[in-house]
């Protein structure tokens, strides 16, 4: 039996999986079963997590909103003290994120 802690960890590590495969062009329209094979999951076992793919996609948003917190956070404990810093924060979480997600297959140099 899996304690909290560690039934945590597996969710942390299932939605950072997730993350890449919603991040994708095509992300938004994935069926339930295309992030689970992404992830090395089966169905059942998002199913045990999220319950269907709206706690899916919840998961995988509320991961992205939680890692931008940190941000200002960095700031106000004077961590990114400057702005080199700060640009490589802000382009690691765009990447994190899923840019290629706003610009399609093709990527920023696209444009």
């Amino acid at each position: 039996m899996q304690t909290g802690r560690g039934r945590a960890a597996s969710c942390a590590a299932l939605v950072a999986a997730l993350s890449d495969r919603f991040v994708q062009p095509d992300g938004a329209h994935a069926s339930f079963r295309e992030p689970a094979r992404a992830a090395g999951v089966n169905v059942a076992t998002l199913r045990h997590y999220f319950a269907d793919r709206a706690g899916v996609l919840s998961a995988v948003y509320e991961a992205s909103h939680q890692s931008a917190l940190g941000y200002p956070q960095e700031v106000a404990a004077g961590q990114l003290t400057s702005f080199r810093a700060s640009l490589d924060w802000y382009v690691g979480f765009v990447v994190r994120s899923g840019a290629q997600a706003s610009f399609g297959s093709k990527g920023p140099d696209s444009l």
